[in-house]
């Protein structure tokens, strides 16, 4: 095994690179997200969850290009048995937060832009074993040595065998979302011995990716994610359906409720004001300045140990529209600890009496 390097690029931080041991033809790891260090494997093998819509894929921190491309990936021929779209998402956020690293953006096709090239494999980052110029500078623009390229970061040498065109267009681009997954789902599958049915294969795909235990508790968490159901979605179709309440943005699954119970407490003189919705940007936002500016501040963090508690992107029922924050106006919480649970809101949060949802939580 070669030595070569793996970075975390926390929104708005700095790059730190770390050194892992890396096999000279995986992909490897030089941008990405650390989200974590549990491996919610049950929820990645096996789950029935179908692929989101494009709204819910926003809600989730997703864009709706490399969505498209995670599941045709899945989906192709390429794909091994038990290997899911929510898989290579767990890898395409890792590696580089779904191809906008660094600022690029996908287009319509896929591709994203200006291009996404990892360090120079000279050896003069620390802990980063030499690799040789393998490509002539084809891919990845060097001439002298390797670098890893690409949305879900693969190396020339890698390209070479893994390398598909996964959105028909006829050119095998490791720049472009459709092709990158593709590439990554040849990878895995044959990391995995070719099936990904079982949670032990599926760790050994992703360990095969790039090994490192903690790159697959990484991407494990990150596919748990995707894979849950978006809940809170509040009617059939499964779309959020966001109405104003008198002020309040909500889920319309929940504005009976929550109009009935603004209503009530008015009738006893007291108002109810406050905010329900937020999207994922927002709760990032509030994470940063709650909680702190590192990734693992962001999306790793216990919400207790923020101040004040804030729930980690992805996991808050503001962002489904079922929490709504009330304003302190004239005895408004203590009027909710007496009645908000005839209307359906819950508060399990003895810290937060502004706090109530569908939940509790």
């Amino acid at each position: 095994m070669n030595r070569s390097s793996r970075a975390w690029l926390g929104l708005g931080a700095s790059l730190v690179v770390l050194g892992i041991m890396v096999p000279v033809s995986a992909a490897v790891v030089f941008l990405g997200i650390d989200l974590g260090a549990t491996e919610p494997i049950k929820a990645v093998v096996a789950s029935a969850t179908a692929a989101p819509t494009a709204a819910q894929a926003s809600r989730l921190g997703l864009p709706a290009v490399a969505l498209d491309a995670y599941v045709k990936a899945a989906a192709s021929p390429d794909a091994c048995p038990g290997l899911t779209w929510w898989i290579i998402g767990g890898v395409g956020a890792i590696e580089t937060n779904h191809g906008r690293y660094g600022g690029n953006v996908a287009d319509a096709a896929g591709t994203v832009h200006p291009g996404i090239f990892g360090p120079r494999l000279d050896g003069s980052l620390e802990g980063t074993e030499i690799i040789s110029d393998s490509d002539g500078g084809r891919i990845d623009g060097d001439p002298a040595y390797d670098r890893a390229v690409g949305p879900t970061q693969h190396l020339p040498s890698s390209w070479r065998s893994n390398g598909r065109d996964g959105n028909g267009d006829g050119i095998a681009d490791p720049q472009n979302l459709y092709d990158a997954a593709r590439a990554t789902a040849v990878h895995l599958c044959a990391s995995a011995g070719g099936s990904m049915d079982t949670p032990a294969r599926v760790r050994a795909g992703i360990f095969g990716y790039n090994p490192s235990n903690a790159y697959v508790a990484d991407v494990l968490e990150r596919a748990a994610a995707l894979s849950a159901p978006v809940l809170g979605d509040g009617n059939a179709t499964g779309t959020l359906q966001p109405v104003v309440v008198r002020g309040i943005t909500v889920d319309v699954s929940i504005a009976p409720a929550l109009e009935a119970m603004v209503a009530a407490a008015a009738a006893q003189g007291v108002e109810l004001t406050g905010s329900g919705l937020r999207t994922t940007d927002e709760q990032v936002a509030l994470r940063r300045a709650h909680c702190g500016e590192s990734a693992d501040d962001i999306w790793r963090k216990p919400s207790g140990q923020c101040s004040p508690p804030t729930a980690i992107p992805g996991t808050s029922n503001h962002e489904r529209g079922l929490a709504i924050d009330f304003t302190n106006t004239p005895g408004a919480w203590a009027w909710l600890a007496a009645n908000a649970g005839r209307f359906g809101f819950l508060n399990r949060l003895p810290t937060e009496p502004w706090h109530w949802s569908t939940t509790g939580n």
